[in-house]
Parts: structure tokens; C-alpha cells; sequence
């Protein structure tokens, strides 16, 4: 359903309409999207690493529901971050059964005054993560306490510390949870991408004794899988050949792997397109990642030389990221891509330096930005406008309002149409695409 507006208060009275439409719909929605109506203005804003800037989500206000807090209880995170979670009594909120809420932190606690024994209204953040609004206090039962964060980790008893908003357990991977967590952070889908090595798995691997870090994953053996829940000949052989595939990973998924503080899927990108290889973090000072585009002052502690080198001594034979292309010879007014967050922008040569930087003008602004000085790592010739057949696994770049994401096609998929698997960090999508958005990679 849609329609077309000229001003903002049209806009927000469709919106209140369908809000008020929701639930005689014969579908779930949560929201409406509402979208510019020029496509020239789309490729003049252009796109962020997840989303269009000319489009964006106006969601309904959530459900809520009443409900019971059972318990709290105190999970920790892969980085030693312990989180307060409510036990609740189980509770239908916009079709999903809710019975647990995060409460956060501390402070979060404390402004809500959550109890053991409340009774709280929750709903689904976004229709989709639950949380607690209020805890109804004149419902609150006698002898109830405030809730206080532990001293001592749940799991390993070691000393928690605060810093900030948030209570962290300091014995890094030495505490089971952390550990167990960070190896399913490792293996995941959109870092290493070690399949058939999900949570289960690992869980399996740890309590065996089989694995104790990060280094000990590429040490499991076949005979190491016999008789673990849910691998037979074949899964194991899969398993094998997945661990051994992961050992060169592309730059950013190792990075993201890693599970540094703050280093998400858009930000490992961002370090990998800058510079390339590994070698290049590790010499780079903080001053020197501030300068890229998208890193600011936490970020570039986060990932300066000696707290990189922390997250890489648990792996003495680290996976080694195929090394940077050679640097290429381009003259000035030569097409080229430029990678950026996962994606390539179309720019011209301006000027080649000597200092291994490439001054390039985009087609469309990146980020608002016209023109600017690259690391030569982030270039590459621009591949021709290709014609079909294109063969399965074949690497080819999608075009999307001006930007060019990488990927591999999959099969044909109807007259004029490939199934196409984005090559994206964090995530790969199958989609239809007509060949008019293809390139082949060179």
C-alpha cells in the first residue's frame, strides 16, 4: 500500500491512518517507510554502509503488555560486559511469547527501580527487542530489594570492575563465558565463516577440553569431531575443510573476527579498504586512523598498535589475509572504483602521487565528500559493462543507485535475471538481479 504526498503533515496523517488500519490488516507490520520521489535526488544522497539516505523507517509506537519480573539474572558478554536481564512471566507482546527483557546496567536499574516480584508493562523496541517501560509500583509487593551487580563474575568469580555505565569481568578469556562467546563471534557468518562451527559446536568443543582459544580452533582434528552431537563421516568432513578455507580470510572479516571493542562490520571495512594489510594497522599510530574517514578518537585507541597486538596473541599462527594488490599504475582521467564501507564508488583519476595515494573525483559524492586523496589499496580499474552469459561463480559487481557491491552469481534465474550472493561483511544475500546491474569483476 502507498501513496504520494507533497509536504511532511500529509506524510505523518498516512502514517496515523495506517497505525490506525494495523490490526485489521491480514499481515504484521510495524511501520511505514517513507521515501523521497526523485530518483535524481536518490543518487545525489546517496547511500549509508545499511541503508539509503533518501528512505527511512517511520515506525509505530510498540505494544505493550503486563507482566511479572521473576528474577534478575547477570549474563556476561563476549568483551566481559555483564548485563542484568529480567526473568518474566511469560507474555504475548505483537505475537511473540517475551520472558526475558535486558535491563542493561546498573543505572538503568536504578531509574526504573526494577525488583524481583514487580509487576512491569514490556514491549518489543522496534517490534523487536524486549524491554521493560515501567515497573507499576503500586502493584509492588512487600519485602522487595533493590538489585545490586555482583562483586565477583557469575560465571568465574573473578573481580568486576566498573567503568562508566557498565560493570565488566576482568579475567578476559580466561572466563568461560567470554571465551565461549568470543569463539562464536570468531566463527560466525559474517567473520570467519566457519560453517558447521555455530554456538552448539563450540559449547561441545569447550566442555571436551578439545579448545581453550582462538589458536586451538585450527588445531581440531577429525578424529577431535567422532562422536560430538550432530557430525557423522560427511559433517565432518565439512567441518575440516571449512576450518582450512578460513585460514585466508578477506582483511575486514579477520578484523571483525577479532571482536574488538567497537570494531563492527562497517569499521573493520572502513580499516581494510584504507589500508589493505594487516602490517599497515599494526604500524599505524592513532593519529594516523583518525585521519580516515568514519574513525574518530575511541575508535583509533581501540584499535592502536598495542591493544591490536592483545586480541592477536591468542593466535600464534594467525590466518594470514591475502596480501594488498600491487599498486596500480593509473593515469589522471582513468575510471576506477573506490571501495568504501563495503562498497565501490565510480570516480576518475585526478592525479597519481608518489606516495602511494590516488586523488580521485566521484561521480556521485561519497558521503557528501566530491573529491579526496585514497590509499592506492583502496583502487581499482573499472571493470566494462558486461554482456551474458555470466557462469556460476562467476565474481561480478551489482550496481545500486550508483554504487557497486561485490558478489558472485549463484545461476541464471529467469530471461535476463541472475541469482546473485553479496560478498558484504556481516551478512551475504541471495537476490534476483537483471543483468543491466551486472559487471564482471576483473
Amino acid at each position: 500500500m502507498s501513496t504520494l504526498d507533497d509536504c511532511i503533515d500529509a506524510a505523518v496523517a498516512f502514517h496515523a491512518a495506517m497505525a490506525a488500519k494495523r490490526d485489521a490488516l491480514p499481515y504484521e507490520i510495524d511501520g511505514v517507510v517513507l521515501k523521497v520521489n526523485d530518483r535524481t535526488t536518490h543518487a545525489r544522497l546517496g547511500v549509508r554502509s545499511r541503508s539509503p539516505r533518501y528512505a527511512f523507517a517511520f515506525k509505530f509506537p510498540p505494544r505493550e503488555e503486563v507482566t511479572k519480573v521473576l528474577d534478575i539474572v547477570v549474563q556476561v558478554g563476549r568483551t566481559g560486559k555483564l548485563t542484568p536481564v529480567a526473568q518474566l512471566q511469560p507474555v504475548d507482546v505483537s505475537g511473540v511469547t517475551v520472558s526475558r527483557a535486558t535491563l542493561h546496567n546498573q543505572d538503568e536499574i536504578e531509574r526504573k527501580d526494577v525488583r524481583v516480584g514487580d509487576t512491569v508493562r514490556v514491549r518489543r523496541a522496534g517490534d523487536v527487542i524486549p524491554e521493560v517501560v515501567e515497573v507499576l509500583k503500586d502493584q509492588r509487593p512487600k519485602g522487595t530489594k533493590a538489585f545490586t551487580m555482583p562483586d565477583a563474575c557469575p560465571v568465574c568469580e573473578a573481580r568486576v570492575v566498573r567503568e562508566g555505565a557498565y560493570h565488566l569481568c576482568t579475567n578476559g578469556l580466561s572466563c568461560p563465558a567470554q571465551l565461549e562467546r568470543h569463539l562464536s563471534h570468531f566463527t560466525s557468518r559474517g567473520a570467519m565463516d566457519i560453517v558447521g562451527l555455530g554456538d552448539k559446536t563450540v559449547k561441545q568443543l569447550l566442555e571436551k577440553g578439545l579448545i581453550k582459544d582462538l589458536a586451538d580452533i585450527y588445531l581440531v582434528t577429525p578424529i577431535d569431531l567422532v562422536g560430538l552431537e550432530g557430525f557423522a563421516e560427511k559433517s565432518i568432513e565439512n567441518l575440516s575443510a571449512a576450518i582450512e578455507a578460513s585460514k585466508k580470510p578477506r582483511l575486514e572479516r579477520f578484523l571483525f573476527a577479532l571482536g574488538i571493542e567497537h570494531v563492527g562490520i562497517t569499521v573493520a571495512g572502513l580499516l581494510a579498504d584504507h589500508f589493505g594489510a594487516l602490517s599497515g594497522i599494526m604500524d599505524a599510530s592513532e593519529e594516523d586512523l583518525q585521519e580516515i574517514r568514519g574513525i574518530g578518537p575511541e575508535v583509533a585507541e581501540d584499535v592502536g598498535p598495542d591493544r591490536l597486538r592483545r586480541f592477536l596473541e591468542p593466535l600464534p599462527s594467525t590466518p594470514a589475509p591475502p596480501p594488498p594488490p600491487e599498486p596500480l599504475a593509473l593515469a589522471p582521467g582513468a575510471e576506477v572504483f573506490v571501495g568504501h564501507r563495503g562498497a565501490y564508488h565510480r570516480a576518475i583519476v585526478v592525479a597519481a602521487g608518489t606516495d602511494g595515494m590516488i586523488r580521485v573525483r566521484y561521480a556521485a559524492p561519497s558521503d557528501g565528500v566530491a573529491e579526496e586523496s585514497v590509499p592506492s589499496s583502496r583502487v581499482r580499474p573499472a571493470p566494462s559493462p558486461s554482456s551474458p552469459p555470466f557462469q556460476p561463480d562467476q565474481k561480478v559487481f551489482v550496481e545500486w543507485h550508483g554504487m557497486f557491491f561485490p558478489g558472485r552469481i549463484l545461476r541464471a534465474s529467469g530471461k535476463g535475471m541472475y541469482r546473485v550472493r553479496f560478498d558484504g561483511v556481516g551478512s551475504d544475500a541471495d537476490e534476483d538481479v537483471p543483468v543491466r546491474r551486472l559487471r564482471a569483476a576483473p
